[in-house]
């Protein structure tokens, strides 16, 4: 999907974007990420020491395992797949060196196990439809790839594999930096806490226990930490740009064919626009505001899944402050796996 340009990547986005449409994301999957966070926190004993990366990878990893293939934790078909997607991160950012035993090599086989999963479901999905008619009982991207795009069995699997990749990884490093930094700033921790014990407070005087959108939008001071988590921690650091045609910009002439890649750390620590950039300060956002526009479901998903894991794992843990920082890696289990206690 990555390397895709033109008609076969506008239907490909077209088709994620359909399937993540702000009203599916306030509905159906904001009530999953409670789910699985859930189940991730009722899964730790009291007073036990955990890893952030670890914990994240798990609950991210279920949660769009769900939403893509409608897998459920615990199933063989599950654990194989994150057991194997394991090995493949491992080769993701490894040397392509094609020889037995390297981490690229074990990637690749990997992956290959990876998608021959997804197309065992697939097969089961498609042999229900010749037999039914239809697919009953799925909503998740599968059976939107396969009753409603034209893509071709090896495109669906592509798309899938990036869906998974896109949403797990990021994810993972968001909720760990969050952990982290907030380790650092006992007042914005504090602060946070205060917030989401006043949101449940509020929804147990009426009697309610889930969460739904209105309630997020009352969290403005943990969308103000999430801000920050994003700017400071730059999960996403830089894009790949191939220019199609000769670009004008500013005076310059970027030829057709080139690659440019936009340093996104550029901007975010930029001290012409942001004060003192290095510095975790989540209340810099109260001062900026919220800009008067449309939020787009990638933008929104981004949002909501760290801002509901939030909530749950705010009530749930103290944080243990660490003096080296995740952010010196581009695997940030291995720089510091940020560590936190459960509480009794």
């Amino acid at each position: 999907m990555l390397s895709l340009t033109g008609d076969g990547h506008k239907e490909m986005r077209s088709i994620a974007m359909n399937f993540m449409s702000s009203e599916r994301l306030r509905t159906r999957i904001l009530s999953d990420i409670e789910e699985h966070t859930l189940l991730v926190l009722n899964s730790w004993k009291d007073n036990l020491c955990l890893s952030a990366s670890a914990e994240a990878k798990k609950f991210t990893f279920y949660m769009m395992a769900k939403n893509i293939l409608s897998m459920e934790p615990g199933k063989p078909e599950i654990e194989k797949i994150r057991r194997e997607y394991a090995t493949f991160m491992e080769g993701v950012v490894s040397p392509p060196l094609e020889f037995p035993g390297t981490p690229y090599m074990k990637a690749l086989k990997s992956r290959s196990e990876i998608c021959r999963v997804i197309e065992g479901v697939m097969d089961t999905r498609m042999n229900e439809m010749i037999r039914h008619g239809e697919m009953k009982g799925y909503n998740d991207m599968l059976c939107w790839c396969l009753t409603e795009s034209k893509l071709s069995r090896v495109q669906i699997v592509d798309l899938l594999l990036s869906m998974l990749f896109a949403g797990h990884e990021t994810s993972t490093f968001a909720i760990s930096l969050a952990i982290f930094f907030l380790g650092r700033c006992p007042k914005a921790f504090q602060e946070l806490r205060d917030e989401h014990l006043g949101v449940a407070r509020k929804k147990a005087e009426k009697g309610e226990s889930k969460l739904n959108y209105e309630d997020y939008k009352q969290m403005i001071f943990t969308d103000c930490v999430i801000k920050e988590t994003l700017r400071l921690g730059n999960v996403v650091k830089f894009l790949h740009r191939k220019a199609t045609q000769d670009v004008q910009y500013e005076g310059y002439v970027i030829p057709r064919g080139w690659k440019v890649l936009p340093v996104l750390s550029a901007v975010h620590l930029d001290g012409s626009i942001h004060k003192d950039p290095q510095e975790f300060n989540p209340w810099r956002w109260k001062q900026i505001g919220a800009p008067d526009r449309r939020i787009c479901s990638a933008s929104l998903l981004r949002t909501l899944r760290p801002l509901s894991s939030t909530h749950d794992l705010i009530e749930s843990l103290s944080i243990v402050e660490r003096a080296l920082s995740p952010l010196s890696s581009t695997r940030p289990e291995r720089a510091l796996p940020p560590l936190f206690h459960s509480r009794e």
